[in-house]
């Protein structure tokens, strides 16, 4: 198993929750009805009483994590004001979180084309179009960004790693390599670059960028997983589940590391290890009835 993660820069709103907005949306609702009133554009769905029970209404489901009643509001608010970008990042956000990647690709895509400052749907759009499995749309998507922001390294690499997940590793390379010639420190770009070298056999440079990584973000996860990798399949084992277990216990919601580490336990005979592993991860994932097999088969096994 080589696993390629999501990267971790600016994370979009199905990882974190509802992106806290600029201001409060029911006073931005208030201040636009006003300004719209003045200019003569008379919203003729909504009063202005009714817009500020809306915009308050979106901001309480944000606050509590109601993701349905911020999609009911911010609809019924883009119905009178459909090209207002808190609106749709607003609905954007809750489609997400109510696992709806396709038609919050749609909602972003309309914030890119209306919003002043369209980047901030970066790299949310592509996010949402990995979610729906259109790898293609999302490749498509994180190259409109960076040619948005040529100069935002996070841009340069989810190109990369969209270019990675859909298997064009040259593509990947060159992505990677452009970020890193302009901002040699990027974390994650060092990292998509070392699961290359990785699976190109290059061990001894996959070392090398993920040493530079670990002297400075020792816990990140996702370099500590790939270093697990390489010292896997360079034959350091022993090194490879240290690796893994310090990616646990920095980082014990990310499934990769038990799995990798379960399986290598297995391998290596040490059976009684491989069932805590797996215990651990069921824990974290109760629905997966391959591991729950898989537990009681061991469990039974000592049993016997």
């Amino acid at each position: 198993m080589n696993p390629i993660p999501s990267g971790s820069p600016a994370a979009g709103p199905s990882e974190r929750g509802f992106v806290a907005p600029a201001r409060d949306l029911a006073a931005a609702a208030l201040l636009f009805f006003s300004a719209s009133a003045a200019g003569g554009l008379h919203p003729r769905t909504l009063s202005e009483p009714r817009a500020r029970a809306l915009a308050e209404k979106l901001d309480e489901g944000r606050r509590d994590g109601e993701p349905l009643k911020v999609l009911s509001a911010a609809r019924a608010l883009l119905r009178a004001f459909p090209d207002r970008p808190e609106y749709l990042q607003a609905e954007a956000d809750a489609l997400s979180l109510l696992g709806r990647p396709g038609a919050a690709a749609a909602s972003w895509e309309e914030y890119l084309a209306s919003a002043p400052r369209p980047t901030e749907a970066c790299p949310a759009l592509g996010k949402a179009y990995e979610a729906a499995g259109r790898l293609e749309k999302a490749l498509d998507a994180h190259r409109r960004c960076m040619k948005l922001d040529p100069t935002n390294p996070d841009f340069g690499f989810y190109v990369g790693l969209a270019d990675e997940r859909l298997g064009r590793e040259e593509d990947a390379e060159k992505a990677y390599l452009e970020v890193l010639s302009a901002r040699p420190e990027n974390t994650d770009s060092r990292i998509g670059l070392a699961r290359l070298r990785q699976r190109q056999k290059r061990y001894s440079e996959a070392d090398a960028l993920l040493r530079a990584v670990l002297s400075t973000s020792p816990d990140n996860a996702d370099a500590l997983i790939t270093a697990a990798l390489v010292a896997r399949d360079s034959g350091r084992r022993a090194e490879a589940k240290a690796y893994l277990r310090k990616a646990i216990l920095h980082s014990p919601s990310y499934q990769d590391p038990y799995r990798i580490l379960g399986r290598m336990q297995e391998q290596d005979g040490e059976s009684a290890d491989a069932l805590r592993t797996w215990e651990a991860l069921l824990s974290l994932a109760p629905e997966d009835r391959a591991l729950q097999r898989k537990v009681e088969l061991l469990r039974g096994g000592r049993r016997r």
